[in-house]
C-alpha cells in the first residue's frame, strides 16, 4: 500500500503568460508548486484550457494509484487550485502524455502503458468525460517497446497520434551474434470511437521522443522529434517530419549541429506555408553554452532564418513553447539560468515574425544573434 503522505512536485504553469487559441495574451499572477516528500514525485506534461478559465492537465504520478507510476489527470481552477484529480493505470508503469478536447465535451488522451497491451510499453489511447472519468481505452503495440506521443484532431474530426516504435532482433554474422534495434516514428490515425484508420511507420536512425505535432494547411502533418542523425553519442538533434494527409512522408530534415545537442520543442505553422520553430541550440565549441533557438522553415523544410537568444557565449536558456499573439507577433516561453540565481527562471520573450525582440521578462541584457550554421 502506498503511504498516506506523498510528494507532489509539479509546476502547474511553466510560464507566466500564454496565448489562447484566439491569440490573446493571458496574464497569470500565480505560479503554484507542491512539495512534500522527495521520495515520491509527479509530473505534468500537457494541458488544455477549460471554459471556466481553468486547466486540465495530464502526466504521471507514483504518489497514488494502482501501480509503480500511473497516468494522472487533474483539473485546476483559475488560481491553480486542484479541483479534482484521478489516476488511471495498472500494476506496472503508465503515463499520460497529451490531451485534446473532443466534440462531446470530454477529452482524448495519449500515453504509454506497461500494465496493459501486448508487450513491454504499448501506445495508449484513452477517452475521458469532462470530469476525467475513463469511458474507454485502447492499446496498440507488439512485444517490443512502443511509446505514445503527441495527438491532434484534424479538420475531419479524426485524431492523429505521433508515437514511437522499436523493433529488435538477433542478427548473425560469421563471427558474432548481435541484437539490432530499429527505430520508427509511428503515425496512428483514429476515428472518434478509437478505431484505427491509419498505421504508418517512418524509420529513423535513433529516436528518443516526439516533441510537437500539428496539422498543416494542406491537410498533412508536421512534427518535431529528438533524434540522433547517425547514432552519434550525446548529440541529439531536431528531426522535423512533414507528411501528406495519408501519413506518407513528404520530407524529413535533421537540423542542428551533429556534434552537440540541438532540440526543437514547439512548432507554429504560419499562413504562408512556412513554419516557425522554437527550442534550444548548443555551442559546438562549448556544449555547456546553451541558448534559446528560433528558426523559420519554408514549405520544403529549408531554413529561411535562425537566431539565438539569451546570454550568448555563456548562457543556459531554452524555449519550450511558441504561440501567435492577437497583435500578430510571437510569444516564446521557456527557462533561463543565470549565475548567482538559484534554479531556473521563467523566461518570456515577445518577437515579431522576423524574430526581432520586442520585450522579455527575465534577462537583463536582451541579446539576439543571427546564425549561420
Amino acid at each position: 500500500m502506498k503511504p498516506l503522505y506523498f510528494t507532489l512536485f509539479c509546476l502547474l504553469f511553466n510560464f507566466y503568460c500564454f496565448a489562447n487559441p484566439e491569440g490573446q495574451i493571458i496574464q497569470l499572477n500565480w505560479d503554484t508548486h507542491y512539495q512534500v516528500n522527495a521520495q515520491e514525485t509527479a509530473y505534468a506534461y500537457a494541458h488544455v484550457p477549460t471554459s471556466d478559465g481553468g486547466q486540465i492537465w495530464v502526466g504521471k504520478t507514483n504518489s497514488k494509484g494502482a501501480g509503480k507510476t500511473d497516468g494522472w489527470i487533474y483539473k485546476t481552477d483559475q488560481r491553480g487550485t486542484v479541483v479534482w484529480e484521478r489516476t488511471i493505470g495498472g500494476i506496472e508503469d503508465d503515463v499520460l502524455q497529451d490531451i485534446v478536447p473532443t466534440d462531446d465535451g470530454g477529452f482524448l488522451l495519449s500515453g504509454s502503458t506497461n500494465s496493459k497491451g501486448n508487450g513491454s510499453f504499448d501506445v495508449w489511447l484513452l477517452k475521458v468525460n469532462i470530469q476525467g472519468v475513463l469511458q474507454w481505452h485502447r492499446t496498440h503495440g507488439t512485444k517490443n517497446s512502443e511509446q505514445g506521443g503527441r495527438i491532434v484532431q484534424n479538420s475531419n474530426g479524426e485524431y492523429l497520434m505521433a508515437a514511437t516504435r522499436q523493433y529488435g532482433n538477433q542478427v548473425m554474422t560469421q563471427t558474432e551474434e548481435t541484437y539490432v534495434v530499429k527505430h520508427f516514428i509511428w503515425l496512428l490515425k483514429f476515428d472518434k470511437q478509437g478505431n484505427l484508420l491509419l498505421d504508418e511507420r517512418v524509420p529513423v536512425n535513433e529516436h528518443l521522443a516526439i516533441t510537437d505535432l500539428h496539422q498543416t494547411q494542406e491537410g498533412g502533418y508536421i512534427l518535431s522529434a529528438i533524434s540522433n542523425t547517425k547514432g552519434t553519442a550525446n548529440a541529439e538533434n531536431a528531426l522535423i517530419l512533414k507528411t501528406d494527409a495519408q501519413g506518407m512522408v513528404a520530407w524529413k530534415r535533421w537540423i542542428g549541429n551533429a556534434a552537440v545537442s540541438d532540440m526543437i520543442h514547439s512548432i507554429l505553422p504560419m499562413n504562408n506555408n512556412t513554419y516557425i520553430l522554437a527550442g534550444h541550440a548548443s555551442n559546438k565549441h562549448n556544449p555547456a553554452d546553451v541558448n534559446g533557438w528560433v528558426l523559420m522553415l519554408d514549405g520544403m523544410g529549408n531554413i529561411i532564418w535562425q537566431k539565438l537568444y539569451g546570454t550568448i557565449g555563456h548562457g543556459l536558456e531554452a524555449f519550450h513553447k511558441i504561440e501567435r499573439t492577437r497583435d500578430h507577433h510571437l510569444l516564446l516561453s521557456g527557462q533561463s539560468y543565470q549565475d548567482g540565481i538559484m534554479g531556473n527562471q521563467e523566461w518570456i520573450v515577445k518577437t515579431n515574425y522576423n524574430g526581432d525582440i520586442l520585450w522579455q521578462n527575465d534577462l537583463s541584457q536582451p541579446i539576439t544573434s543571427e546564425l549561420n550554421k
